[in-house]
């Protein structure tokens, strides 16, 4: 950054103008002198300097159109050296990830302040790096000994009066490739993150790097190929495997990125009194993009906002609620000269449905933006498991819809109430059957076993079943293993069984499962 902000403005100042000939120098020569009055910014005799030029300008064999017309360009070549220089500072990718990243915080806390009127919601902001959390996770012996371990589950979930994290959104692009800048893969990262995850009751959303497909840039999907005979190759071996464990049920990868803010113009938009127009001859830096996570955090906020509830964060407007539509994003328009401009979609590439469904199947949540209108949307949520694969249709139905990250979001919910309720509880039970007593009366108040039931009333009672057992863990009088087997209603989805989340109660490691 430092040799952009000190590249001085006489090696990019123009040294000539296009005027008719006997103008031309000396209007070279009043610049040269300007030139040398801007570099000379800093020192005492500035004003001397400028007086200079200006009198050089008047003194000189020259009508007063003339000296007007060059003080006219002068001030031109300042605005185009200005320019030149935010366009280098703004599209540094430091400077543009940095930039993203605050867009996309301040997203989340306007949806936040937008529906989130009885302040049911928290936002938090933990500063990491992504090599920096590669190295703690590993260090530890066992993930549970990490840093990020003792944040997340350790100070919050597990400690009394702590408040358990409902989602993690990470600004940070995976890949299977390793990264020139860690020693740590970005699998053995996110397998150790997946198990802190699945601990604390938490899922893990983060964005995908384009190298994980194969390609330079996200924009290349726009060329016909096989995802799925791409990630058959052999260097997706290690990413297969992660996807085949249980606590990737708790990883959520969402693609493509999304507009952040729309390039700056002289339209009396800014608030800055200087003519700006934003330029870059890079398509990939003409526009300020960020992390589609942000977009799908704030469908969170907004259902939690609305109903306490997630089963509703997908799919497009219906009559139980707004499901996956993103609000409020930027838009861009194409440089037209008609009046009613087309919109630019609000992602940096367009999904359609084979897309769409390619990737929900491979383990990401797309983001799917509409053509030449205002419009983006989440169709799916899958998480990065890969479900198993079984005789039955229905069991593999089963099993795919218990991988969803909006059902994991929903048991979680439950989850975080009962380890609180539990670690409140033990102690002053005689016996297990107290405690299994206690959580299934509370469970109950949350149950009812009608599918009819109106929208309102699965608002209310969001469960169709619910079952919770108890026993004494041998060898540790006073402490309980917990299993509750939990089924959601679920939006536009028919589930048979149901999802089960083992915890001990007290000081034990939680993981959830498809019964």
């Amino acid at each position: 950054m430092s040799s952009v902000l000190n590249q001085q403005p006489s090696e990019i100042l123009p040294s000539t103008l296009e005027v008719s000939k006997n103008h031309v120098k000396n209007i070279v020569d009043a610049e040269l002198l300007l030139s040398h009055c801007i570099n000379n910014v800093e020192s005492t005799d500035f004003t001397r300097h400028v007086e200079r030029w200006l009198k050089a300008s008047v003194t000189s064999k020259r009508s007063r159109e003339q000296v007007l017309y060059t003080i006219q360009q002068t001030i031109l070549n300042i605005d185009k050296l200005i320019n030149q220089q935010i366009d280098e500072i703004l599209h540094h990718a430091s400077f543009q990830k940095l930039e993203a990243s605050w867009r996309g915080l301040q997203y989340l806390v306007d949806i936040e302040a937008d529906y989130d009127e009885d302040l049911t919601v928290k936002v938090k902001v933990f500063n990491v790096a992504w090599n920096e959390i590669g190295k703690d996770v590993s260090r530890a012996i066992e993930f549970d000994q990490s840093q990020l371990f003792h944040r997340i589950y350790s100070d919050e979930f597990d400690m009394p009066g702590g408040e358990p994290f409902g989602v993690l959104l990470g600004d940070y692009q995976v890949s299977h490739r390793p990264r020139p800048d860690t020693y740590v893969s970005d699998i053995d990262t996110l397998k150790e993150i997946s198990s802190i995850a699945t601990a604390a009751l938490c899922p893990f959303i983060t964005g995908v790097n384009s190298s994980l497909f194969g390609l330079d840039s996200l924009r290349e999907f726009g060329y016909p190929m096989d995802l799925t005979s791409v990630f058959s190759q052999k260097e997706y071996t290690k990413w297969h495997s992660l996807r085949k464990e249980e606590s990737s049920r708790f990883l959520g990868i969402t693609l493509p990125d999304m507009l952040m803010r729309k390039p700056y113009h002289a339209d009396n938009t800014r608030h800055e009194q200087f003519i700006y127009n934003e330029k870059s001859n890079d398509p990939e830096k003409a526009y300020l993009w960020g992390n589609s996570c942000y977009a799908f955090g704030g469908i969170l906020i907004r259902a939690f906002a609305n109903t306490g509830w997630f089963a509703d964060i997908r799919g497009g407007l219906h009559e139980f609620g707004e499901g996956g539509i993103v609000r409020d994003l930027e838009y861009a328009e194409f440089d037209m000269d008609s009046s009613s401009m087309a919109t630019r979609p609000a992602t940096n590439i367009q999904i359609d449905d084979f897309l769409e469904r390619e990737l929900s199947q491979l383990g990401f949540i797309p983001m799917c933006s509409y053509h030449s209108v205002k419009g983006s949307t989440f169709y799916s949520n899958s998480s990065l498991h890969q479900p198993p694969v079984y005789d039955l249709d229905i069991a593999n139905t089963n099993a795919r819809l218990s991988s969803m990250i909006q059902y994991m979001l929903c048991v979680s919910r439950f989850g975080h109430y009962i380890k609180v309720i539990g670690r409140d509880k033990v102690g002053s039970f005689i016996n297990a059957q107290d405690c299994q007593r206690i959580l299934q009366n509370w469970l109950n108040q949350y149950t009812i076993s009608s599918e009819n039931s109106s929208s309102v009333l699965k608002a209310r009672y969001p469960l169709a079943e619910s079952k919770v057992e108890i026993k004494e863990q041998p060898g540790k009088p006073g402490y309980f293993i917990c299993i509750i087997h939990l089924k959601p209603h679920f939006q536009l989805d028919q589930l048979v069984s149901s999802i089960k989340l083992v915890t001990e109660l007290a000081v034990g490691a939680i993981n959830a499962n498809e019964n």
